[in-house]
């Protein structure tokens, strides 16, 4: 590019020179690297927007659902354990050989 800089015309700035080989420039484009990343790759379109919200409303129900199964599962836990707990401090059932031994 130098060589061509030097060859029209040695008073040319950088940019003048790669608009002259490459065409006007613009913010998105990287010259020779193709066409660059554009505002609107990096912005989704209208249909994929409702599907991203379809998706996020999908997702926020399973993790209301999830959430109450889990509320379910902790109330069930505790009175299993309240059960237990009941269970262990009450005096134990007499064994079958105490009662064999008991006389009627």
């Amino acid at each position: 590019m130098k060589s061509l800089a030097s060859q029209s015309n040695p008073t040319f700035s950088n940019i003048e020179l790669i608009e002259k080989c490459f065409g006007s420039q613009c913010r998105n484009h990287v010259v020779c690297f193709g066409g660059g990343v554009k505002s609107t790759d990096l912005k989704p379109s209208s249909s994929s927007r409702a599907e991203l919200h379809a998706k996020l409303c999908e997702t926020q129900k399973e993790n209301e659902s999830l959430k109450s199964r889990i509320d379910g599962m902790e109330v069930e836990l505790q009175a299993i354990k309240e059960m237990l707990q009941q269970q262990f401090n009450a005096p134990p059932p007499p064994s079958r050989s105490e009662e064999q031994e008991i006389p009627s």
